[in-house]
């Protein structure tokens, strides 16, 4: 199971364009949003702007690693998979647990921009803050990978 991670993230490092995706346009559009809400004054647009744009870059990035399923699927790999000593259900798990991991990464990422950028205090409750994103990753990438086991295609 853990090698199904392992390929995963290698596969995640070598596409240019999803690593750009899931973490060079998240933070130029927490930095378009900030300044966009700067008007309701800067803690509110600041919370605003990187909370909104946090949790719809992680759908989008986990919606993309939901894909990862079919892409299985469609490229025959699927069955390779389940014919070696491993489970429906540990194929899912290692699916899963990537995508927790990516989540939970990539919100830590975008929070740790918006504190160095935007000095926005992210020690006032750390815990929960963490508590957050643990929280926040679970539920994504849960979505992520349901929206992947119930489509037959991409474009579905």
């Amino acid at each position: 199971m853990r090698h199904l991670i392992v390929k995963d993230f290698k596969l995640l490092i070598n596409d240019k364009k999803a690593l750009f995706v899931n973490f060079a346009l998240p933070m130029v559009l927490i930095t378009l949003f900030v300044l966009a809400y700067s008007g309701m004054g800067l803690k509110y647009g600041l919370i605003q702007g990187v909370a909104g744009t946090a949790i719809l870059m992680l759908l989008f990035g986990v919606r993309g690693l939901g894909g990862s399923i079919l892409d299985e699927y469609e490229n025959k790999t699927l069955s390779r998979i389940l014919s070696s000593p491993i489970t429906q259900n540990q194929f899912l798990l290692s699916k899963l647990c990537f995508t927790i991991m990516f989540s939970f990464i990539q919100l830590t990422i975008m929070f740790l921009y918006a504190w160095v950028v935007f000095k926005l205090n992210i020690y006032a409750d750390i815990i929960s803050l963490i508590a957050i994103i643990i929280a926040t990753s679970f539920a994504c990438s849960g979505f992520g990978m349901f929206l992947g086991t119930i489509s037959n295609t991409r474009l579905q």
